[in-house]
C-alpha cells in the first residue's frame, strides 16, 4: 500500500469572498502541501465562481466624482467578488486614479444629526463629499439621521391620532419622524387636524353675526375654526342652531358689571330683587330703567301665583259673552296697601268677538234708499246693529228730517 492510498481528498473553502462553496484538493496535492513550510493548501476558485469568471468581461464605468470626465476599468475578479457578496455594481462607488489620490487627502466629516434637538453626529465620508461636490468638494451634506436616531426610527410606526376639532370624529396619521422628533425631545403629541378638516378650514372665512344681547346692534366675530366645528356637529345633531354670543362691547361690559339689587318692579312693594349683570346689561342696552325689568320679588312672585283667572263681562252694552283677566294682569292692576295686597276692581274689555268687530271690521257706506246718498256705516254701528241694538241706516239725515 503507497503513501497516497492512505491520504483522502480534502474540501478546501473557495478563494472568492463572500462565497460558501468547496473545490476538492486531490490526495498527491495534499502530500504536496506537507512540504511546504505552513502546509497550507492552494487558493483557488471553486467550479461556480470558475464559471461565472469565465463569463465576464472588463467594464469600463465613469467616475463617481461629480464633475470628473474620467473612466474606470472594473476587472472581471473584482466583479465576481460583488456578484458572489450579493452586492450590487453602483457605479458611484468607484473613482478614477487621480480622484483616489484627492480622495486620501480628504478628511471625514463629523456632521450635526438632522433631527432638531438631537446632539450626536453622522459621519460624512471622504468618498461621499468627493461624490456630491466633485474635486472642489463644494457640496454640502444632506440632511441625515445619526446612528442612534436611525435605530429608533427602525422601531417606530405611523399611529392613528384623533383629530383637534373636538365635534370631529376623524384620524390624521403621527408618521415616524415626528414621533423621533418628540421624543428626542422628550414631547407630547402635537394636536392637529384630520386631512378633512384641514382642507375645509382653507375654504372657510370669518363671518360677523348679531350679538346675543336683545336690541344690541353690533356683531361678533364667528371664526373659521369655530364654524369648523359647527359642521362637524351638524353631522350628528341636524337641528344645532348657529351659537349665540356677546359683541367686544357687550362683552367688555358684561365683565365690568357685578351683581346688585333692585326694587321690586311692583311700584308699590317695597322690597327689593337681585339685579344679574345679564339684567343690567340687556336694561343698559335698551336704556330702560330697572324697574322696567318685569322682575318680582319672592312675595310678589307668591301672591301672583295665588291669583287665578276670572270671566269678567264684555264691556259693549248687549253683548254676554266674557273676556278673560289674567293672573299677570290682575297683579299689575292691584296695588298694596301697607303690607296686604289688594285687588281693583277688573278694567273695562271687551271680549274677543267684540275686540275683533271693532278692530278688523272696516267702516262701510251704504246709499240712502230714497236719493242715493252715501251713508257712512261706522264699525262700531255695525257691531250695534249685529247686537240688535240698532237696525241698519237706510235713509240718509236729510230724507229722514223730511220723511
Amino acid at each position: 500500500m503507497s503513501l497516497l492510498d492512505a491520504v483522502e481528498a480534502q474540501q478546501v473553502t473557495c478563494k472568492v469572498p463572500g462565497c460558501n462553496e468547496t473545490w476538492v484538493l486531490r490526495p498527491e496535492e495534499v502530500v504536496e502541501t506537507w512540504k511546504h513550510p505552513r502546509g497550507r493548501p492552494p487558493k483557488r476558485m471553486c467550479h461556480t465562481c470558475r464559471d461565472i469568471f469565465k463569463s465576464l468581461e472588463p467594464l469600463e464605468i465613469d467616475c463617481a466624482a461629480k464633475g470628473c470626465e474620467h473612466s474606470i476599468t472594473i476587472p472581471p475578479y473584482q466583479q465576481l467578488v460583488l456578484k458572489r457578496k450579493n452586492r450590487p455594481l453602483k457605479k458611484e462607488n468607484f473613482f478614477c486614479d487621480e480622484c483616489q489620490k484627492i480622495l486620501k487627502t480628504v478628511e471625514d466629516k463629523n456632521v450635526p444629526c438632522r433631527i432638531k434637538g438631537c446632539k450626536n453626529t453622522w459621519t460624512w465620508f471622504a468618498s461621499s463629499q468627493l461624490r456630491s461636490g466633485g474635486r472642489e468638494l463644494d457640496a454640502e451634506p444632506a440632511p441625515r439621521l445619526c446612528d442612534p436616531c436611525f435605530r429608533i426610527l427602525q422601531t417606530l410606526s405611523p399611529k392613528k391620532r384623533p383629530c383637534r376639532v373636538r365635534t370631529c370624529t376623524h384620524d390624521w396619521v403621527l408618521d415616524r419622524m415626528t414621533q423621533l422628533e418628540l421624543k428626542i425631545n422628550n414631547k407630547k403629541d402635537p394636536k392637529r387636524m384630520c386631512p378633512k378638516c384641514s382642507g375645509q378650514l382653507k375654504k372657510l372665512a370669518p363671518k360677523h353675526e348679531t350679538c346675543c344681547v336683545t336690541g344690541c346692534d353690533h356683531t361678533w366675530e364667528w371664526s373659521a375654526y369655530s364654524q369648523l366645528e359647527h359642521m362637524r356637529a351638524l353631522e350628528n345633531n341636524p337641528d344645532l342652531a348657529v351659537p349665540e354670543r356677546y359683541c367686544d362691547s357687550c362683552f367688555g361690559l358684561l365683565k365690568r358689571l357685578k351683581p346688585m339689587v333692585a326694587p321690586c318692579s311692583k311700584t308699590t312693594c317695597p322690597n327689593t330683587v337681585e339685579y344679574s349683570v345679564n339684567d343690567q346689561l340687556l336694561d343698559h342696552v335698551q336704556k330702560r330703567k330697572a324697574s322696567h325689568h318685569h322682575k318680582y320679588c319672592e312675595q310678589c312672585l307668591q301672591i301672583q301665583d295665588s291669583l287665578t283667572e276670572k270671566e269678567v263681562p264684555c264691556h259693549q252694552e248687549g253683548c254676554s259673552k266674557t273676556w278673560i283677566w289674567s293672573q299677570a294682569d290682575q297683579f299689575e292692576t292691584g296695588q298694596y296697601q301697607e303690607k296686604d295686597f289688594v285687588l281693583s276692581t277688573p278694567p273695562s274689555h271687551y271680549c274677543e268677538r267684540c275686540h275683533n268687530f271693532l278692530h278688523n271690521l272696516p267702516d262701510r257706506y251704504v246709499q240712502c234708499q230714497q236719493c242715493g246718498t252715501d251713508i257712512l256705516w261706522t264699525a262700531r254701528q255695525q257691531l250695534m246693529t249685529d247686537l240688535e241694538l240698532w237696525v241698519a241706516p237706510t235713509l240718509c239725515p236729510n230724507c229722514l228730517k223730511n220723511s
